[in-house]
């Protein structure tokens, strides 16, 4: 049995000054917005809290307020949104050599889409051939289209030539229209496991909130994170030393008990709060 009180964003706003919203599974699918959404983004900003989307999209921040925008999220339901993205283009352009690159580095990418918003400003050199790659940047995968067998493949020229690879992405499995797919995260996990070496940003790495702390100056004490990733969004929490309200109806949506429980070890991750939807 679970035993892990159940609460509701009402409840949680009496004790807590700022939320740390996850996005994907929380908020939205992907493509819509779920029910009781809007409602709490408006009771929340009527209460003056303080709300940032804290998020593994390897996207930067503009382009995650506008793809909220257009999903019907109001820009001014955010005081600020912090995404693994935001969080790599911070770190590639400050300065490689911390990240145990040179300058002029060229890179791969593996990505969804085209966006490079995360490369821009840095010293990295796009390459079209694994094969001149000093460096491979995992930013997205296309779960949902490309057969698993397909995608993995075209981590073997990295893996032979031992490029050290940057995740910005770290959740395994990722909400889609056609059901649960496997994200970024997982094919990096598949390149920690043959063998390669992964650099890790984003939700459940302290980078990540080190970062949003900068940025936004929140009262830890007073600070809450919600997700429905026990391995990210609770895990990251409570090594940040914040604390954390799982959302059942996200990826782990059709897990039992049991495996709940599982999780939460496996992760030392135990939710101080769960919730049945992000509803107020």
């Amino acid at each position: 049995m679970l035993n892990i009180p159940f609460t509701s964003l009402e409840e949680l706003s009496h004790n807590y000054e700022t939320f740390l919203l996850d996005q994907y599974g929380v908020l939205h699918n992907g493509q819509s917005v779920f029910n009781g959404v809007i409602e709490a983004l408006q009771n929340l900003q009527a209460a003056q809290k303080t709300v940032i989307l804290l998020s593994n999209s390897a996207k930067r921040a503009e382009k995650n307020y506008q793809r909220m925008e257009q999903l019907g999220l109001k820009r001014e339901f955010f005081q600020g949104v912090v995404t693994s993205g935001e969080v790599g283009h911070y770190l590639f352009t400050r300065g490689l050599s911390e990240l145990g690159l040179e300058d002029g580095s060229k890179c791969w990418v593996m990505a969804r889409d085209n966006d490079r918003s995360p490369l821009l400003g840095s010293t990295l050199k796009e390459v079209a051939d694994p094969e001149d790659a000093d460096v491979l940047i995992l930013s997205g995968s296309r779960g949902e289209l490309e057969p698993w067998e397909k995608a993995t493949k075209k981590l073997e020229i990295p893996l032979s030539k031992e490029l050290p690879c940057v995740c910005l992405n770290p959740d395994k499995w990722m909400l889609t229209p056609q059901g649960l797919a496997y994200g970024a995260g997982k094919l990096a996990e598949h390149y920690e496991s043959a063998g390669g070496k992964v650099l890790w940003i984003g939700k459940p790495y302290d980078e990540m909130y080190r970062y949003a702390e900068r940025e936004y100056s929140f009262e830890k004490i007073r600070t809450v994170a919600i997700g429905d990733s026990i391995e990210h969004d609770i895990q990251g929490a409570k090594k940040f030393g914040i604390a954390g309200a799982w959302v059942r109806d996200g990826i782990l949506r059709d897990a039992s008990d049991q495996e709940i429980n599982a999780e939460t070890l496996k992760h030392e991750a135990h939710p101080d709060f769960q919730m049945n939807h992000f509803r107020w």
